[in-house]
């Protein structure tokens, strides 16, 4: 990226933050990125709360300009530095695939990790694919709870990150009430189709692997089975989109791509 591109984008950034002008407070609870806090803040309400946005939904002025004299890995000095100035006794996040979370406990001692499971994990563009190919050292790398999906997600955490793991599922699903239907003779495909996924290519076993390769050629090769298989049974097939259907153009990019 060029230097003017870089200019622009961070104006780009900045354009929509919000800024604090003194160090932030100190708070027994910080949680780490602004991602579904709300979610969070529900079940901490008889707690004093401060959030560190680590996508600059709001920036902290002083610890801002205290990271630029602190050395080279400018958002880490910030991070550190809003942690510093915090005191917290427990930082919690949504972020279980940020490496810069995930080295906090090593960073500061004495403060407790706790991190939720955000979503699905993989070998390929995520977090274990990253702790493969640049041989990421278990020793750097704690958290002191890790809420996790299930057994699977766990036995994987645990070769290349210590502390204590606990199968509680998806928060997100757990939060949701439980809606009850029954349909005879159905058989779904859940959609796991993401517009950003388009424009993505990446290393697989040593070759370049675009949208087409990876998800599309995947997606129809099992699509093509069950409707086949459906038909042979008679039973109705239908896929079970991704999108909200409140989100009109994710929801008619999703239905173009089937």
């Amino acid at each position: 990226m060029s230097i003017l591109k870089k200019i622009k984008y961070l104006f780009k950034i900045l354009s929509n933050t919000k800024f604090e002008f003194k160090f932030p407070q100190e708070s027994k609870i910080l949680i780490y990125d602004g991602t579904r806090t709300d979610k969070i803040i529900l079940f901490l309400k008889n707690y004093k709360l401060k959030i560190l946005y680590i996508r600059w939904e709001v920036l902290n002025i002083p610890c801002f300009f205290l990271a630029l004299t602190k050395g080279k890995d400018f958002m880490i000095n910030y991070i550190d530095l809003f942690i510093k100035y915090t005191k917290p006794k427990l930082i919690i996040t949504f972020c279980d695939n940020d490496f810069r979370f995930l080295n906090l406990s090593k960073r500061h001692l004495g403060i407790k990790t706790l991190f939720l499971q955000n979503g699905w994990r993989s070998n390929h563009l995520d977090i274990f694919e990253e702790f493969i190919l640049n041989n990421k050292n278990i020793s750097n790398y704690h958290v002191d709870y890790q809420l996790v999906f299930g057994q699977a997600i766990e036995h994987e955490y645990k070769k290349y990150l210590s502390g204590n793991t606990f199968n509680f599922g998806s928060f997100l699903n757990n939060y949701l009430k439980k809606k009850y239907s029954s349909h005879k003779n159905i058989l779904a495909y859940i959609s796991q189709y993401e517009t950003s996924f388009e424009k993505q290519k990446f290393k697989f076993k040593k070759k370049i692997v675009n949208f087409d390769n990876f998800f599309r050629k995947c997606d129809f090769l099992i699509i093509n089975y069950l409707q086949y298989y459906a038909k042979k049974n008679n039973k109705n097939f239908y896929i079970i989109p991704r999108s909200n259907k409140n989100n009109y153009l994710f929801r008619k990019r999703e239905k173009e791509y089937f």
